[in-house]
């Protein structure tokens, strides 16, 4: 029997977030706090990065209006738990597997404002982060 891997681990964590709407949790986890405002605040990035937290890889906080990616370097060969990025309201998403040139990712902020499964084609993204600098174990 093998050991499930870090990214396995958290991709396991995004997965058990589908169907949820109520983001207070990753802004809590992401920031520190929830802001008052927050169901009008798109959540796709505080989503990622409240998992990456819960799997303890990272004590990483999100900057407002910087985020957290550019603490990651850009890879063009992304990996599942992988973040891809569209320029397109700047939206980040965790890559749950890839099938040939199909992704399979999860969404903070997905359709309905709750946290969806989706797939889109590898060259719709603008550009994908790798977490392999934050897997120490693994």
């Amino acid at each position: 029997m093998s050991l499930m891997s870090t990214r396995e681990y958290i991709i396991s964590l995004a997965q058990s977030e589908v169907g949820n709407d109520d983001p207070t949790e990753y802004f809590v986890e992401s920031l520190g706090f929830c802001p008052a405002n927050y169901r009008q605040i798109a959540y796709c990035g505080i989503f990622c990065l409240a998992i990456l937290r819960k799997a303890g890889v990272t004590n990483l906080k999100w900057i407002i209006s910087k985020g957290f990616l550019f603490n990651l370097k850009t890879t063009t060969d992304p990996q599942i738990g992988d973040i891809c990025y569209y320029n397109k309201h700047q939206h980040h998403a965790f890559i749950e597997s890839i099938d040939s040139d199909l992704l399979h990712i999860i969404n903070g902020n997905g359709t309905g404002g709750k946290v969806t499964r989706s797939v889109c084609p590898k060259n719709c993204v603008s550009a994908f982060y790798s977490i392999e600098s934050l897997l120490t174990n693994d």
